[in-house]
């Protein structure tokens, strides 16, 4: 028998999951201030670099650089074809060379250039054979190339950024815009002849026409890039929606099991035909960015996560009115910078757009797309108090 004083106590649940989602869009905005920041520092550091190792080399071409007086030093004769720069790290410095982790936490960079591409392929009894030496130069972390712009940059290059984009522009005025260098660390190989138009170019664009037509082009290439992204994703969805009727079909009438394999393997078919597009799109964005497919990838992902933000959390008129602009903005803007700049710092570059394009999507949601999700009939009918679920816990009868 129940008591008659005993009280009862509700719990009320939608109230309990509301504040759970106000708590998560709070999370998300602490998230967007980091990610503000975050890019704001990159900015800084990304125009301090370009300004300091590949502005200030497009402008002063024919002096020689430091790498450049550096390998003078070293008695270079015409026999050596192959110049070979080992950098440093700051934590090889200071582990000593039969210690057992200075194979683990290595962090030396290893760069040779060379006028031709093939000495880059030989091997060393060929090159014995064929009388082929290589001048090797090896320079602290510390040494005053890197440190001739301020010690900041110093330990950004050593400890975020890299050599390889310095390295990079030396070489280019070192050997006027030819030759290739090869970053033994990474295994990629770099063609300098790109920079040959960029930082050789004697007769400038005079006339409006030309100008217009530089600009516009890159303008059109990422337009052309937008629409087959937004085509491929648009079927992908189709094809998904299709898969998730044909299985609710199958559970609803009780088909047979050849059916729902003919089902799938179909599906499965129209999304392989789509991956030859795929690579066809990430390789025409990458003959843009001069042969880089890594950066071009990154690109594509990039517009394929905002379109996706789009088709499935835009609903409001101001998310769609502005958001694409200044999307597109941002990438016209990367593509323009690769385009003037085919050495320059174009992944740390690449890392500001990220971040400022997921600081967009993270702004446009807590300011218009979740006040829109609460005011959804469906949410707000789950918000009435009269339409709250209760749970009732009863306190144990006491026996008299």
């Amino acid at each position: 028998m129940e008591h008659e004083g005993s009280s009862h106590q509700y719990f009320d649940v939608t109230h309990i999951l509301r504040q759970i989602f106000a708590g998560s869009v709070k999370i998300t905005r602490y998230i967007e201030g980091i990610i503000l920041w975050l890019a704001f520092m990159l900015f800084v550091l990304w125009c301090t670099l370009h300004f300091a190792h590949v502005n200030g080399i497009i402008r002063d071409m024919d002096n020689n650089t430091c790498i450049g007086d550096l390998i003078q030093s070293h008695n270079l004769t015409k026999s050596h074809r192959i110049i070979k720069i080992y950098v440093e790290g700051i934590i090889s410095s200071n582990l000593d060379v039969d210690s057992e982790y200075a194979s683990t936490f290595n962090d030396s960079q290893v760069f040779a250039y060379s006028k031709e591409k093939g000495f880059l392929y030989l091997t060393s009894s060929m090159k014995e054979e064929l009388d082929i030496k290589m001048l090797t130069i090896k320079i602290p972390w510390s040494h005053e190339c890197f440190s001739e712009t301020s010690i900041f940059h110093t330990y950004m290059m050593a400890l975020l950024v890299g050599y390889d984009t310095f390295m990079l522009n030396q070489f280019v005025r070192y050997g006027n815009a030819s030759g290739v260098m090869y970053s033994v660390s990474d295994q990629e190989m770099y063609n300098l002849g790109f920079a040959e138009k960029k930082y050789l170019e004697k007769e400038e664009l005079t006339e409006w026409d030309s100008i217009l037509w530089s600009k516009l082009s890159i303008v059109v290439q990422y337009v052309i890039t937008v629409c087959l992204v937004h085509f491929l994703l648009k079927h992908t969805q189709t094809n998904a929606l299709r898969l998730i009727l044909s299985l609710q079909r199958f559970s609803i009438q009780g088909l047979q099991l050849p059916f729902l394999r003919s089902s799938i393997f179909c599906n499965l078919f129209n999304c392989l035909i789509f991956l030859p597009v795929m690579k066809g799109v990430v390789m025409y964005l990458g003959q843009q960015m001069f042969d880089d497919q890594r950066l071009s990838f990154l690109l594509c992902g990039l517009l394929w996560i905002f379109q996706i933000f789009m088709v499935m959390c835009s609903n409001t008129s101001t998310t769609k009115n502005y958001l694409p602009w200044f999307v597109h903005s941002y990438c016209i803007l990367f593509l323009i910078y690769v385009r003037n700049y085919p050495f320059g710092y174009t992944y740390l570059s690449c890392a500001v757009l990220h971040l400022c394009i997921l600081h967009l999507l993270l702004h446009f949601w807590n300011s218009c797309e979740h006040q829109h999700y609460l005011n959804h009939p469906f949410v707000a009918q789950r918000r009435q108090p009269e339409h709250v679920l209760v749970i009732r816990l009863r306190q144990p009868d006491v026996i008299l």
